[in-house]
């Protein structure tokens, strides 16, 4: 045994499987967002679609032809009714279809990555490298078959080379074995060796992926833009728009006023059937009468209030000090307010009390007092 050939056949197949091994778990390990096809889908898709369905299935029928012919020894098959023509018949016609499918979609796919700018731009140095050793692995195989089993004498492999693989799996190297095999086979070994070392580094170790995690997954719900979808039935919104409040409903139940800078003057409405005396009468009224003031302004809508008035006393009024007085008089007049009398009796709930210098909101107070006049200065009628 020579140093070369313990080197290639023993020294190298070991780094290598270690390197293969320690390789993975050391990606997977540091760099779990990098285990990626890194696809370029997204930048061309026409040479996409034919490369690299052509190159995926030809690989995969390369890997299971290699892996009966390498692992299984020839007896079993023997044992279970593949003779050797049958085997040599099969692994000829397969295998070459095989190849040429592979290497055809590899051709597409280098060529796309060449001559498409952005596939190119995506492309590292370790791609560069992968498909070096990977072209020529492929390349060596399909020379070895083409040279010696479709136009030569043929050889069986399985009497060296797949004794060699079994026994560096089982820790018993045989490294005389390889050394009776033919250039092209032992080229193809050595090229197949070098890119399971290059393996754990490049785009390859996809390989040990698959969408597991894809049967378990919560389904996507989307809402599709079509809405002439056709069915048995309409479909239904899954939401309905919200209206604005309606302000008639939120309103508080009392009369708001706006201040007399922003409203017209408020209106006394008497009750239909109901005739009003004459200006200055002092009569009295036999019984309640409801009287509705209805105020309008430009922002809000009509609202009506009703303000009962109390049965007036026989004894005459006291007399309103003169501080009151002049506020009554000088806010009857504001309001415009003809026959305002200075003994007509202002109702309980509209009692005016005098501004102070503490009050906070004079417009609100001298509105209220501008209504409670006008209210009061409806003079008394008799029910009809």
């Amino acid at each position: 045994m020579n140093p070369l050939s313990l080197l290639l056949w023993v020294v190298l197949p070991y780094i290598a499987a270690a390197v293969f091994i320690v390789g993975h778990i050391w990606r997977y390990r540091y760099d779990k967002f990098g285990w990626t096809t890194r696809s370029s889908q997204s930048y061309e898709n026409r040479l996409l679609r034919w490369g690299s369905p052509m190159f995926h299935f030809g690989i995969l029928f390369v890997l299971v032809g290699h892996a009966v012919g390498l692992l299984v020894p020839r007896e079993w098959l023997y044992a279970i009714g593949i003779d050797e023509h049958m085997y040599h018949i099969g692994a000829t016609v397969l295998g070459t279809a095989a190849a040429i499918l592979t290497l055809a979609g590899l051709a597409i796919l280098i060529y796309r990555r060449r001559t498409v700018g952005p596939v190119f731009l995506a492309t590292t140095t370790m791609d560069k490298v992968m498909y070096v050793f990977l072209g020529a692995t492929l390349l060596f195989g399909t020379l070895a078959t083409f040279m010696h089993q479709l136009f030569g004498p043929g050889y069986e492999y399985r009497t060296t080379i797949s004794p060699w693989v079994r026994s560096i799996l089982l820790f018993q190297p045989q490294p005389e074995l390889m050394d009776q095999a033919p250039l092209m086979f032992q080229l193809h070994a050595l090229t197949a060796t070098l890119l399971f070392a290059l393996w754990p580094f490049t785009r390859l170790v996809h390989v040990f992926s698959a969408p597991v995690q894809y049967l378990f997954r919560p389904y996507i719900v989307y809402r599709s833009r079509d809405e002439h979808r056709s069915g048995a039935r309409a479909t239904r919104r899954g939401w309905e728009p919200v209206a604005p409040p309606d302000p008639e409903r939120l309103a508080p139940a009392v009369v708001t006023r706006s201040p007399r800078s922003q409203r017209p003057a408020d209106t006394v409405m008497v009750p239909p059937g109901i005739a009003p005396a004459p200006a200055g009468s002092s009569s009295t009224m036999s019984s309640p009468v409801a009287v509705r003031a209805r105020t309008t302004t430009p922002d809000s809508p009509a609202r009506t209030s009703s303000i009962r008035a109390a049965q007036p006393s026989p004894e005459p009024p006291p007399e309103p000090s003169p501080r009151r007085s002049g506020s009554v008089a000088a806010t009857a007049a504001a309001n415009g307010v003809a026959g305002a009398s200075s003994t007509s009796r202002t109702p309980p709930s509209c009692v005016i009390r005098p501004a102070s210098s503490t009050t906070r909101r004079p417009a609100r107070d001298a509105a209220s007092a501008a209504s409670c006049v006008a209210m009061s200065a409806v003079v008394p009628v008799a029910a009809s």
